[in-house]
């Protein structure tokens, strides 16, 4: 059997149409439209604005799962476009890359920070994540699940075990992850920039998201406060994005998912602070 280390990130060079699959748009708040999307990945594995200039003096990564990715925003549009935009228009030659990819772990995310963005040179990496790692860490198993969508190996199905549930779900092992990453950008001479995720404030359509999902929400706002922990121990800077948006309920279409408007916010939020 034939295994390999899983590198989270679109195929390179490739160009497609997609559409939110009827379940995503059955969730949402009714903002996530079904219209056809363009993506456009770049020979490095980002999801990219093909109108973007070619030029520029410093590169800016911003790493996450799909929160980042803004996959079914227009291009253009896009949280990283937002933020590069906006930077050149303060009379920054900076390149912003879209690092997102849906489904990436605290883990699959320092794998190809060491094996794909090093050699990148980025002058900041913006590192905004946490979904899937409580999905993760909800299970015995933790970062390091067999699943489909959680392996970082890539692997047969072998029979794996089933993952157990825990009682309560612990995050040293992240914090122990973000410790690495944060080591790893240091040896590297690069400035690591946290960012939380920005989460729906309070309203009806979210009363019904959280009888449906449970306690998620619990996971997902404790991986904030995981964030918030780690930036303030280790003297890292943080962008607490959830809290600059703060009670907002209109630039989302779910409940940690941004529409185009909510992206557009928080790129202009993301450019002022870097």
């Amino acid at each position: 059997m034939r295994r390999g280390i899983r590198l989270k990130e679109w195929e390179p060079g490739i160009k497609r149409e997609m559409t939110p699959a009827a379940n995503l748009i059955e969730d949402s708040d009714g903002s996530l439209s079904a219209d056809k999307v363009s993506i456009t990945v770049s020979n490095d594995g980002f999801v990219i604005d093909p109108a973007r200039p070619d030029s520029f003096d410093s590169r800016i990564i911003v790493m996450g799962d799909s929160v980042v990715e803004c996959s079914f925003i227009r291009e253009g549009c896009r949280l990283s476009d937002v933020v590069e935009t906006k930077m050149r228009a303060s009379g920054k030659s900076v390149r912003v890359e879209n690092g997102g990819r849906s489904g990436a772990t605290i883990l699959q995310l320092l794998m190809s920070l060491q094996s794909k963005i090093i050699p990148l040179h980025p002058k900041k990496i913006v590192l905004m994540n946490g979904v899937i790692d409580s999905d993760a860490l909800q299970f015995n198993t933790g970062l390091w699940s067999k699943g489909d969508y959680l392996n970082p190996i890539e692997e047969e199905k072998i029979g794996h075990p089933s993952p157990r549930r825990v009682e309560s779900v612990d995050f040293s092992s992240r914090s122990k992850f973000l410790r690495l990453f944060a080591d790893t950008c240091k040896l590297f001479n690069i400035e690591l920039v946290l960012a939380t995720l920005p989460l729906r404030g309070s309203d009806s359509y979210l009363d019904g998201y959280f009888l449906k999902h449970g306690p998620r929400h619990v996971r997902i706002e404790g991986v904030n406060a995981n964030t918030r922990e780690f930036c303030a121990a280790n003297g890292v800077n943080l962008i607490d994005l959830d809290i600059l948006m703060g009670s907002d309920t209109s630039s989302f279409y779910d409940y940690f998912h941004l529409n185009e408007s909510g992206a557009s916010r928080a790129g202009k939020i993301l450019a002022d602070h870097l």
